[in-house]
């Protein structure tokens, strides 16, 4: 379905682009609202009937003491924005808004500085620490993904980090989960994937803090989710959808890819639909592809002379390697062995258990039997999670299994319905073990 989706929005882009480009028109502000008019349109068609979404161009977003942000080109908003007085410009609440989206026609790194200082205004706007529950949904299963642990220990919210990059980490995707998603779209500009990883580059490098100037704003957080340029995308891996891991104590939080835009930018704006309005993630289709991503930054925090800050590391990439095809990977489900499947199933069932009692479950008294290394795979795969007193307990939101004969043991999150879809494929439609 997504991918349908895509490419009536890329055919619909070729057209629009080709008729504007015959418009003989000098005027920059006229030039500027035909580029905005033709996203508010790709916006339009990207979301669902039903949900009372509207979009909106050259508005604002006003806080709750009046305060108004910088001129949003394109809103993707939930419900009606006010109309500001006699003027064709409107209004609405942070609460309001699901994706602020700037347009420029033709990148450079001018343009993608006045891009990210207007996007920056939308975390500046407001206080994003009162909200939904949807959002605390999105904050878990992202830091999950990201740090293979849960944002509650011992029914609290966390307070126990491996390092202060992980701590911030944890800061940030609750910040993300709760912000406006956050894009800049240009229909001209860098022509290869390697010119726009490097224009970025030079935009960060003229914005990096030192002892004698420090510079705000500009930590992974107010990083555009999704800079499309022609048919290129850079992308933030908050897992939301997409995941940057941790890599021996960074965290890879952007990167590039040179095709598909209009699947990112579906992908990055359904995944929220989907947790703000409770929407089957089915929507995606069959979804049994992982494309692989080109890393552009990592980022740890750093002490600097008793001033804590994030360091931001470039990934230099050849153009030769980035001009090789991307990695499609197929997706499997987590395999277990016969114990991690126990195990598993008696989560399923009971709900958790303490990493010293786990020798129990297998009738085990030998006293060289670890939890922790039993564990780790498991951890790694994103199945469970283990509190800072031990206790195991699923990381999934719909966890099921299934032993497939001569195949093994298997288990997956089937929130999405993803698992299903794997198991008809691959053997007619089997019933999961624990349905």
């Amino acid at each position: 379905m997504i991918n349908n989706i895509a490419e009536l929005l890329e055919a619909l882009v070729k057209a629009e682009r080709e008729m504007l480009s015959k418009e003989d028109i000098p005027h920059r502000v006229t030039i500027g609202d035909m580029y905005e008019e033709l996203t508010a349109e790709i916006i339009q068609r990207s979301f669902f009937d039903g949900l009372n979404l509207n979009v909106v161009t050259g508005s604002f977003i006003e806080n709750p003491v009046g305060v108004y942000s910088k001129e949003m080109d394109v809103m993707l908003i939930e419900g009606e924005a006010k109309r500001i007085g006699r003027t064709r410009r409107y209004k609405v609440s942070p609460d309001q808004v699901i994706a602020v989206i700037q347009v420029k026609k033709t990148l450079n790194k001018q343009q993608l500085s006045s891009a990210y200082e207007n996007l920056k205004d939308v975390y500046d706007i407001s206080e994003w620490d009162q909200c939904p529950t949807y959002t605390q949904h999105l904050w878990r299963n992202s830091f999950l993904q990201i740090c293979n642990k849960d944002i509650v220990d011992r029914q609290k919210l966390r307070t126990d980090f491996a390092d202060k990059t992980e701590e911030q980490v944890f800061h940030m995707l609750a910040l993300e989960a709760a912000m406006p998603i956050r894009i800049v779209i240009s229909y001209e500009g860098y022509k290869t994937e390697h010119g726009l990883r490097q224009g970025v580059y030079d935009f960060v490098s003229d914005n990096l803090s030192t002892v004698d100037e420090m510079k705000h704003g500009y930590s992974p957080l107010i990083f555009p989710n999704l800079i499309i340029n022609e048919g290129i995308s850079l992308i933030k891996g908050n897992a939301q959808p997409y995941v940057g891991p941790m890599i021996d104590g960074q965290w890879a939080f952007y990167f590039s890819h040179p095709k598909k835009p209009m699947v990112h930018l579906l992908e990055v704006i359904w995944t929220r639909l989907t947790y703000r309005f409770n929407i089957t993630s089915d929507i995606f289709g069959e979804d049994l592809e992982i494309d692989g991503l080109n890393t552009l930054f990592l980022a740890n925090m750093v002490n600097v002379d008793g001033i804590q800050a994030w360091n931001i590391e470039y990934v230099s990439t050849s153009k030769e390697r980035l001009e090789q095809e991307i990695v499609i990977k197929d997706w499997e489900p987590v395999k277990l062995s016969f114990q991690e499947y126990a195990l598993i199933m008696y989560l399923i069932n009971i709900g958790s258990i303490n990493n010293r009692e786990i020798k129990s479950i297998f009738g085990k008294d030998d006293e060289n039997f670890v939890s922790d290394s039993f564990l780790k795979h498991l951890v790694n795969s994103h199945l469970i999670v283990v509190d800072t007193i031990g206790q195991v307990s699923l990381a999934t939101t719909e966890c099921k299994t299934m032993h497939i004969e001569g195949n093994g043991f298997f288990a997956a999150d089937d929130r999405s319905g993803r698992f299903s879809r794997w198991l008809e494929k691959m053997k007619g439609t089997p019933k999961p073990d624990n349905t």
